[in-house]
């Protein structure tokens, strides 16, 4: 039997107003992952937001401008730090709150 060590945590919600809580959203993760891809998107499915990098986190920006408080969809496709080298993908929504 084989046990996955790495874990993914999705917050659902995010403040993004300049306080020194929950300014950014990102998963969090335990460990280093191998590959990593996350975009996120506005209710029309345009995309707002990408990151190769599992340590970055959205701010809540697009092209300079702070986004409005609403439900945002995210998609996140990695490759874990396990003995199986195969894709991962996670979708689901969070809120922006203001």
């Amino acid at each position: 039997m084989y046990i996955e060590p790495f874990t993914v945590y999705i917050p659902n919600a995010f403040t993004p107003d300049g306080d020194q809580y929950n300014n950014n959203w990102s998963p969090v993760v335990a460990l280093n992952s191998q590959e990593w891809h996350l975009t996120i998107y506005d209710r029309w499915g345009e995309m707002l937001w990408e990151s190769f990098d599992q340590n970055a986190g959205w701010d809540g920006f697009y092209k300079g401008r702070k986004m409005q408080q609403g439900v945002y969809g995210y998609a996140l496709r990695y490759v874990s730090c396990g003995l199986e080298d195969k894709y991962n993908t996670l979708t689901g929504h969070f809120s922006l709150l203001k």
